[in-house]
């Protein structure tokens, strides 16, 4: 009996099984999509196809349908129509390249689909792209466009925008958007749009871009009329002369109302020819500002404030600007933990806030080549305050590496190696605490070395001390009386930098911690 059981559960398993379904040039992909079902997945061979793909066959939230390119996929359009046009539910498009469109991606209706690894571009240059195309767009008919995820997917050379995610009727619904490492880039912005934008009308909710990057745009590099939340985005060389005479880096208006949040945002070279062009202009409810970085927006302004808009500013360095913000800067939380170095002036800030600011220079790796991440010697290390929700920076490393959180975009020695702790204690992944005194050392103001005690007795340890690049810089022998010594200087005697630099000890057991070296 129990074998005669067991062969049906084999069957059944046999008949639902998901197939696979390959497609080769000279087939149709839109008719071998037809014939998939739930959990399939159709597998494109390398190729170009001269056609516009349908997909009006939904999966299921526990066996999405996947169309996958199976080596270097090209699909042409023909100069018209929709490349690939998505009017279903529980899809995965993966590693595509459209071109010669008049529009990349279209969803007509749906929700949960993800698109990955993409290159959309119209043309082959920003001027040969076809006219009105876009990268990306939206129709929204009949019905709303809901948890749509896009990642690693670049759209580029279109002669509107690289995205247009519509939003132009009280009707349209926009919900649980996410794109995540995309680059919008080179696109005309012709008819009013931008490298992504989203219209000013319908219901918008839960829409983030997290480290996406828009450039070279004739006009805004993201226009997201929405409470939208976007962290270590990047927007840089956008309003090229040429395009509209507006635009900045990052628009993010939220004019019906809902909190915008701008966490480790870097913005630069936003650059048009008249006053209409400038760094980030924001709107929205209790919106904040966190972390970011303007730079050399110097048509206008760093920050330009939406009318009404309520905006908290933290931990964000204004820099080498024409006026800091906007000439409205009523409703703006602003305090010490921000930097404004190498402005014109403050533009509206108030007297009594821009008196709060930080002047210094925040030292940048190399801010004419486009790298703002602090250096060694920058006094933005360990000068920010902590921010609920800015937990990573820029580079989706952790905050804070050091004492304190860092002032702008990028996490001072975050990233580079596996350690993390505070106050000098061991970290977890430890076996033991170690203390660390005096944590920060000042050579110039404490006598005597670094010690690093509550180390086990009688125990065989090796230690050694790495800077943040991961460079090993002086590795220590242990007497097994509990301490070690440390004179701040490197193997050959030379007294080490101002930084963070971090204790490895291993042997019968290990820990992990940090030492702040101050100069």
């Amino acid at each position: 009996m129990k074998a005669f059981f067991l062969a049906i559960a084999i069957t059944m398993f046999s008949i639902c099984q998901a197939a696979d379904i390959t497609v080769s040039p000279g087939g149709s992909i839109s008719a071998a999509f037809a014939s998939a079902n739930a959990g399939d997945r159709v597998l494109v061979n390398a190729g170009t196809y001269n056609e516009n793909i349908l997909i009006s066959k939904s999966g299921t939230v526990a066996a999405y349908i996947t169309l996958k390119a199976n080596g270097a996929v090209k699909i042409n359009s023909g100069g018209g129509g929709k490349a690939i046009r998505i009017a279903a539910s529980y899809i995965i498009i993966d590693g595509f390249e459209l071109t010669n469109y008049q529009c990349g991606v279209n969803f007509r209706t749906g929700h949960h689909v993800q698109v990955l690894n993409c290159n959309v571009h119209s043309g082959t240059s920003i001027g040969t792209a076809v006219s009105g195309s876009n990268g990306i767009e939206t129709n929204y008919d009949p019905g709303p466009i809901d948890n749509i995820y896009v990642e690693n997917t670049d759209f580029y050379y279109n002669a509107n925008g690289g995205g247009d995610l519509g939003c132009n009727s009280a009707s349209d619904v926009l919900t649980n958007i996410t794109f995540k490492k995309c680059k919008f880039y080179a696109n005309a912005c012709g008819g009013g749009t931008d490298g992504i934008g989203i219209g000013h009308f319908g219901t918008k909710a839960n829409i983030s871009f997290i480290r996406c990057e828009a450039y070279d745009n004739l006009s805004d590099g993201f226009d997201v009329d929405a409470p939208v939340f976007m962290d270590g985005c990047i927007a840089h060389d956008n309003d090229k002369n040429g395009g509209p005479n507006w635009g900045v880096g990052i628009k993010a208006w939220a004019s019906g109302g809902g909190q915008v949040r701008l966490y480790n945002c870097v913005v630069y070279n936003n650059t048009e020819d008249t006053d209409g062009g400038g760094g980030i202009n924001i709107g929205g409810t209790n919106s904040v500002v966190s972390n970011c970085l303007v730079s050399n927006n110097r048509s206008y302004a760093g920050i330009i404030i939406s009318t009404g808009a309520t905006v908290t500013v933290k931990n964000t360095i204004f820099y080498n600007e024409k006026h800091a913000f906007s000439e409205i800067t009523t409703g703006v939380n602003f305090d010490s933990s921000n930097i404004i170095n190498s402005c014109i002036d403050n533009g509206g800030l108030s007297a009594s806030d821009a008196a709060k600011a930080k002047t210094f220079n925040p030292m940048f790796v190399s801010s004419s080549s486009g790298d703002f991440r602090l250096n060694s010697v920058s006094s933005a290390i360990d000068a920010g305050v902590a921010v609920t929700g800015v937990t990573i920076d820029a580079d989706g490393n952790n905050r804070a590496a050091g004492l304190g959180v860092d002032i702008g975009p990028y996490e001072y020695g975050s990233g580079t190696t596996v350690i993390t702790s505070t106050g000098g204690s061991g970290t977890s992944n430890s076996d033991f605490k170690i203390k660390i005194s005096p944590n920060p050392w000042n050579p110039n103001l404490n006598s005597g070395d670094i010690t690093i005690s509550d180390v086990p007795l009688n125990k065989q340890f090796n230690l050694k001390i790495f800077n943040s690049t991961g460079e090993l810089i002086k590795s220590l022998s242990y007497g097994g009386i509990g301490v070690f010594k440390w004179d701040g200087k490197d193997e050959d005697g030379n007294a080490v930098s101002r930084g963070i630099y971090y204790v490895s000890i291993e042997g019968e057991g290990k820990s992990r911690a940090k030492i702040a070296l101050i100069k």
